[in-house]
């Protein structure tokens, strides 16, 4: 008997996905988030999502990550703005994307949402649906792969800081 088994990569439901409008430089928001949330953001370096396949052209933008331990969630905050061009231009008031994986957050994303616009310098926050983004899944990648050429990277400074979880 053949048959078709087919595979679902769809990473995009394990993502929640926010849109925060916040005019603060990326450092100040990050601080503010973080005390609002009780997280600890961390910057990695920048960003770069490949826009042009011909012409090779890449836009940096700022890039946080935070793995909560305890609710084994993972935070993106990653800056929408560049000064070459935005990484999503619709809509033009959103300053920050702000991905959750897996997140358990008390209340769901309306909790953390209404946590968020807690922080008085917060205009407008919202929950982003991920099948509306054009390119939500090769961003979600970028990102992971992102993170993963970083963890790398420490690795090789500090190799002695990972020798137990090998």
């Amino acid at each position: 008997m053949k048959g078709k088994i087919l595979l679902d990569l769809n990473t995009a439901r394990d993502y929640c996905l926010l849109g925060i409008s916040c005019h603060l430089k990326d450092y100040r928001f990050v601080w503010l988030l973080n005390r609002q949330l009780e997280i600890n953001l961390r910057r990695l370096h920048d960003f770069y999502p490949r826009f042009d396949q011909e012409t090779d052209s890449q836009f940096a933008f700022p890039l946080f990550y935070e793995e909560e331990n305890f609710r084994f969630e993972t935070f993106y905050l990653l800056g929408n703005h560049s000064p070459e061009g935005d990484l999503i231009d619709k809509p033009a008031s959103m300053d920050y994307l702000f991905f959750i994986h897996d997140l358990a957050f008390p209340g769901g994303s309306r909790g953390l949402i209404q946590e968020i616009r807690k922080i008085p310098q917060v205009i407008m926050a919202w929950e982003v649906k991920m099948n509306e983004l054009k390119d939500g899944e090769s961003l979600i990648s970028g990102i992971e792969l992102c993170l993963m050429e970083y963890q790398k990277n420490q690795k090789e400074k500090n190799p002695y800081m990972f020798k137990n979880k090998e």
